[in-house]
């Protein structure tokens, strides 16, 4: 496990530093029904090494939730449905939570079709207060699948198969023709036949 620091510009999509700085077995672990942050104090000072590193341009950040905190799904949307509360009718029966407490995200995909996530509030607020204990303003707050999906889908690449590897969980997506045509989102084996 690590935590990043990246500092570059949206608006010119330029990447100008970015630092990475291992964390010890066992600092964080992604859950989507567990705590994740089980060392934070170990957790912030890594983070604020990384920050440091890249030049702490800006009080004001971008969150990236690992892999294996939230639940994804690909699903089509019935007719007049709003997306947010099919996501979570949808996600709830595989929740290790009850669904009152996720925030759900949806991304349209197109064809009437939404990749939809579930995260638990409070594994949220774990890494938002690891965050802002640095004094630092959370402008958003993403899911690291959900971005990587976004550039493939942004460009219509033909076909891909996008594999989204994490510590502790994996993300595959397969598209054809320009579209998403199947998800899948797994904990990984912890075990070396992985």
């Amino acid at each position: 496990m690590c935590v990043a620091g990246v500092r570059g510009t949206l608006a010119r999509r330029r990447l100008e530093q970015f630092a990475r700085v291992p964390l010890a077995p066992g600092a964080l672990a992604p859950s989507p029904s567990g705590p994740n942050l089980l060392r934070p104090e170990e957790v912030r000072e890594a983070l604020r090494q990384a920050l440091d590193a890249t030049g702490r341009p800006s009080a004001r950040v971008t969150l990236v939730l690992p892999d294996g905190v939230g639940r994804l799904a690909l699903l089509t949307l019935p007719p007049d449905a709003d997306a947010r509360e099919f996501v979570r009718f949808r996600l709830a029966g595989s929740l290790p939570y009850p669904s009152a407490e996720a925030i759900v995200e949806v991304m349209p995909v197109g064809n009437g079709q939404v990749v939809g996530a579930a995260l638990r509030r409070g594994a949220v607020a774990e890494y938002e207060q690891a965050v802002t204990a640095l004094g630092l303003a959370i402008e958003r707050v993403h899911l690291a699948p959900l971005l990587a999906l976004g550039a493939p889908l942004r460009a219509g690449a033909r076909q891909l198969v996008d594999v989204v590897l994490g510590d502790s969980a994996a993300c595959f997506a397969v598209m054809r023709a320009g579209t998403l045509v199947a998800l899948g989102n797994r904990r990984r084996d912890t075990s070396s036949g992985e």
